[in-house]
């Protein structure tokens, strides 16, 4: 794609580098919608009910959500740590992405 975009062939340097940091940023955003769309779920099937795109979510997002909910606790019986998730997510994915973002034009 940049070779179309610029019409340049990057090097392999700029290639090892930015590709894992694709790969790392996409796998942020995924497990950011799933979060999402978990929690969106859960207002809307009742307790009990079974519908295979909320096990799915559940199966994908409970390794993250589990410590974070052995940390924060029910607030009026609502469950926050969806909301901790999401924003240690946006975090991690600035301290991970920025460094990868730098260092990865100048070897372009």
């Amino acid at each position: 794609l940049v070779m179309l975009i610029y019409g340049v062939m990057p090097r392999a340097g700029y290639i090892l580098v930015r590709t894992p940091a694709e790969l790392l940023s996409l796998l942020f955003n995924l497990y950011f919608i799933a979060i999402i769309a978990q929690a969106i779920l859960s207002w809307v099937i009742q307790p009990g009910q079974y519908h295979p795109a909320q096990t799915l979510l559940y199966s994908l997002t409970e390794p993250v959500l589990r410590p974070i909910r052995q940390l924060v606790p029910l607030i009026g019986g609502i469950d926050l740590s969806p909301l901790v998730a999401l924003i240690l997510l946006q975090v991690l994915k600035m301290l991970v992405m920025q460094p990868l973002n730098h260092i990865a034009p100048p070897l372009f």
